[in-house]
């Protein structure tokens, strides 16, 4: 799925692989925003969905047809006295996709707003890379990739994808503000540090990222013996820049068991910065 949002109103919560998609959006305050869909096998009668919400919601303030919102789209709107919920659902037939978006309005209700983030949720298309773009990471993933792991902590993201399978490829992605904080040395110095233990640097140089001067380091360790016995090993690929105009770190790690001792990035793979942005988009993987 992807939507559009205001740029502070931070991703709280993404669903697991395997699991029905969820995104929760709060801003310093408050929950804000949450987005639900599933894949189906039929098409769904909203209307009957819509009469279950408003049961349940009319046990608690006063719920109204929703109006004015973009089509297809349906919903609810449940009026609070110290504020109002916004409940909306609609359909990708395409897709096969059922979505549900809940708005909460602690204050007061900005229709424009709400009409614009409705009118922005789309269902990505199918292709040989998808889109993802949250917490300030902008990067395209080829498509068999999903997310594995996601972490966040006060100024360093860090996104995991792999496909499916025994032993998979596995791409990572972080970005570090306040690089002040976290390069004490020359990024070539802290990019080595970063390498696990069990890893042997077999070389670094240096290299270019959205025409930043940056570095590179390829490593490998021991993958198992059976992988050994195959000559194989986990072969590892790390590149690391600072963008200055958003004055973040970059680094981007790439892994793959491989009887070469060379290693490259995916073709599809591209990792953006240079960017300033005053709304943010959350993109995350299409129901499957």
């Amino acid at each position: 799925m992807q939507l559009d949002h205001p740029s502070d109103w931070e991703l709280a919560r993404v669903s697991s692989p395997g699991e029905p998609g969820h995104l929760t959006f709060s801003d310093r305050r408050f929950q804000r925003m949450e987005v639900r869909w599933l894949a189906l096998n039929f098409a769904p009668e909203l209307d009957l969905l819509l009469e279950k919400y408003r049961k349940a919601d009319n046990k608690e303030g006063r719920t109204v047809p929703l109006e004015g919102q973009p089509s297809p789209w349906q919903g609810l709107t449940r009026q609070m006295p110290n504020g109002s919920v916004v409940r909306a659902a609609r359909t990708f037939p395409q897709q096969r996709l059922l979505v549900e978006t809940t708005l909460i309005w602690p204050d007061g209700r900005d229709v424009e707003l709400e009409r614009a983030i409705l009118a922005s949720v789309a269902a990505m298309p199918a292709g040989p890379a998808q889109l993802w773009q949250a917490l300030g990471v902008s990067a395209t993933i080829p498509a068999e990739y999903d997310l594995r792991g996601l972490s966040a902590s006060v100024g360093r993201v860090r996104w995991e994808f792999a496909p499916a399978g025994k032993s998979p490829p596995r791409i990572a992605i972080e970005r570090l503000a306040m690089p002040e904080f976290w390069l004490k040395d020359p990024l070539r110095d802290w990019l080595a540090r970063e390498l696990p233990s069990q890893h042997y640097l077999l070389r670094q140089d240096t290299c270019e990222w959205n025409k930043h001067r940056g570095e590179r380091l390829i490593s490998h360790a021991f993958a198992g013996t059976l992988a050994a016995l195959r000559g194989r090993r986990r072969m590892r690929l790390d590149l690391a820049w600072q963008c200055p105009v958003e004055n973040r770190v970059y680094h981007v790690e790439f892994a793959e068991l491989s009887a070469d001792s060379e290693i490259v990035l995916p073709k599809t793979l591209a990792v953006r910065c240079c960017r300033r942005t005053s709304v943010a988009a959350s993109v995350s993987p299409q129901a499957r």
